[in-house]
């Protein structure tokens, strides 16, 4: 708070009377009269602006002080900061010198063609054969071997006569039976090798070595 103007000024009444006491004009002592008052309020009022004044100062140099205070921490900080930003700028140096050499392995392994004992594209664990080019597969499962016919024939039928004898034509009859039966045994197995033939093309179809 502005403190009050304490300092005495002499008043209106004062100045009327040195001024009857003067023997100047009645008009010119009306009009420094006049004057003079305001020139005291002018005063008076300044006096309270001026403590104002000095108030508002008090409180800019307490803000200043925080304000310098504030300052010197931030140029602390900024300090840290340098000193980080070095040693970025050697990590930089070392990673520009590092990475002209990555990049040449990295062409180099790009190239390579017989890595780890590849001969050829290097292929990982999702590339499967194409109809053009071969790669990494699963193995397809076991599929049991079919075992071999045993079927024969093994009835002789007689050689014909001149004249009709029954019993060659029995052993016709027996020879007939006998290759018709094979025939049907036949069949089946024709039919059980072309079921395990179709297994073995799933098998490999489910470990990718065949399209679908």
């Amino acid at each position: 708070m502005a403190s009050s103007n304490t300092q005495y000024y002499v008043t209106e009444s004062d100045v009327s009377r040195m001024m009857a006491q003067s023997g100047l004009p009645e008009q010119f002592r009306n009009i420094f009269t006049r004057d003079y008052v305001s020139i005291k309020r002018d005063i008076a009022s300044g006096g309270q602006d001026l403590n104002q004044l000095t108030a508002d100062v008090e409180l800019l140099k307490v803000r200043v002080t925080s304000v310098e205070s504030d300052i010197l921490s931030v140029n602390s900080r900024l300090d840290v900061i340098d000193i980080d930003i070095d040693g970025i700028e050697v990590r930089l140096d070392l990673i520009e010198i590092d990475l002209p050499q990555l990049r040449s392995d990295f062409d180099a392994h790009v190239a390579d063609r017989i890595t780890h004992g590849v001969a050829g594209f290097i292929i990982g664990t999702d590339d499967y054969c194409t109809e053009i080019l071969g790669g990494s597969v699963l193995r397809a499962s076991a599929v049991a071997n079919f075992p071999t016919t045993g079927i024969s024939v093994v009835t002789t039928p007689n050689a014909a006569g001149l004249a009709y004898s029954q019993a060659d034509a029995a052993t016709w009859v027996a020879t007939l039976n006998e290759l018709k039966n094979d025939f049907n045994d036949l069949i089946v197995d024709y039919n059980n090798l072309i079921g395990r033939f179709n297994s073995s093309l799933a098998t490999e179809r489910t470990a990718k070595q065949r399209s679908s």
